[in-house]
């Protein structure tokens, strides 16, 4: 208990001081706020760095390299695993794309790349769209350019404000994100000067 009073002691009389730093940081947080710039939240889609290794020469093999070079931007390296690791090492390519002479495909993408795991998603997509044409009836190349046609297809995406003071929202994002590192700093020099006292 004497270490509560003795504590408390020390916030009374260093009460200003304390409220002085208080005060400032609130303030400094609040023009933080105000000086936030406005972006506009428009979604567009990124063309991954691909390296195809067609081994295989098949219709299916040739409808997989034509879906990335519609999608992607194609990347010609010398086929050989070392020049493979250091272009994914290097971020040089997002995705290295295999196929065997069987027809399997090996998928190696750069650790950690989110154009990678997009341009790996769509792969999936164009692949098992090309497989239900096929399941369907169709030949290879008809399949192929029917799922590419129906993979065309784009969506425009546009985001809504919900209510009229969504153009100020930015400032309070700032806010919100600045502000705790403002009151943590007063907070430790008060509880500092107050221990050292």
């Amino acid at each position: 208990m004497q270490v509560f009073r003795a504590f408390f002691k020390i916030v009374k009389t260093d009460f200003p001081v304390l409220l002085l730093y208080l005060g400032l940081s609130i303030f400094s947080s609040f023009l933080f706020a105000g000086q936030g710039s406005v972006t506009d939240e428009i979604f567009s889609s990124e063309r991954s760095d691909v390296c195809v290794v067609d081994r295989a020469h098949t219709d299916q093999s040739k409808a997989i390299v034509r879906f990335f070079e519609k999608t992607s931007d194609i990347i010609d390296l010398r086929d050989d695993i070392d020049a493979y690791q250091d272009a994914l090492f290097f971020r040089d390519i997002d995705l290295l794309a295999i196929i065997s002479e069987d027809g399997t495909v090996k998928i190696t993408s750069a650790p950690g790349s989110l154009r990678s795991t997009y341009a790996n998603m769509q792969l999936e997509n164009f692949l098992s769209t090309l497989e239900a044409y096929r399941s369907a009836g169709e030949d290879t190349v008809t399949a192929a350019d029917r799922a590419l046609a129906n993979l065309d297809i784009e969506t425009a995406v546009t985001f809504k404000n919900s209510d009229e003071g969504a153009s100020n929202r930015h400032g309070f994002k700032s806010f919100f994100s600045f502000m705790p590192y403002g009151l943590l700093a007063s907070l430790i020099h008060c509880i500092g000067s107050i221990m050292i006292a």
